[in-house]
């Protein structure tokens, strides 16, 4: 006998004689039988844990800016999608697709969801500019009691003077725009004729 291991494997092997039945087998389980267990535990299957959508969507994040989150983060999946689109149809049909035609695709998408929300955006140039590239449009926040102040100093760095006032309903843009008003106006009547304006936004300095 030159293969002793073969002949005991074939000699394991049972050959029924009499026909049987056909079955179904479900695969995924050992015994071959589809129960309501079973299937209850195929269908709810734990879904997997997305860390990212904690950082997308944060406490701390200011609603004024929760638009161009969602505004950023629809021009990733959007971009994400076209380009696997893309992909297959050059893999399975042969079909090339120029770039204008998905950048156009992109910014239709982003549009659309931009466009559907009612989530608030601010007048921060960066995101005006992010807003008119994918023609979403702003929906402003809801106005409220504002107030504006403004510190005065010399060459040396030395307080000379300050102001603070309540300007009534308005909003970050008006707060702005009345503080480089009112710096202005306040410098002109102490005679401060060499005024150097600083501030931190660039909507009201244009």
């Amino acid at each position: 006998m030159k293969f002793p291991s073969l002949t005991n494997l074939f000699s394991n092997v049972h050959i029924p004689i009499k026909e049987k039945e056909y079955a179904c087998i479900w695969s995924p389980v050992g015994d071959g039988f589809l129960t309501i267990k079973v299937a209850y535990r195929y269908k709810n299957i734990a879904a997997p844990i997305l860390t990212w959508g904690k950082f997308t969507w944060n406490i701390h994040i200011p609603t004024f800016r929760s638009l161009i989150k969602l505004v950023v983060l629809a021009a990733i999946i959007n971009t994400i999608t076209v380009i696997w689109q893309a992909r297959n149809k050059l893999r399975f049909n042969n079909i090339r697709t120029h770039w204008k035609t998905a950048l156009n695709a992109i910014i239709a998408d982003v549009s659309r969801t931009g466009n559907a929300t009612l989530k608030i955006g601010s007048f921060s140039m960066l995101d005006l500019n992010t807003h008119k590239c994918f023609n979403v449009k702003l929906n402003p926040p809801k106005s409220c009691d504002v107030s504006c102040g403004g510190f005065y100093g010399d060459h040396s760095g030395k307080l000379i003077g300050s102001f603070l006032m309540n300007i009534g309903v308005g909003n970050t843009f008006t707060e702005e725009l009345t503080t480089a008003m009112m710096d202005i106006e306040t410098a002109r009547d102490k005679n401060w004729n060499h005024l150097w304006l600083e501030s931190d936004s660039k909507s009201s300095m244009l």
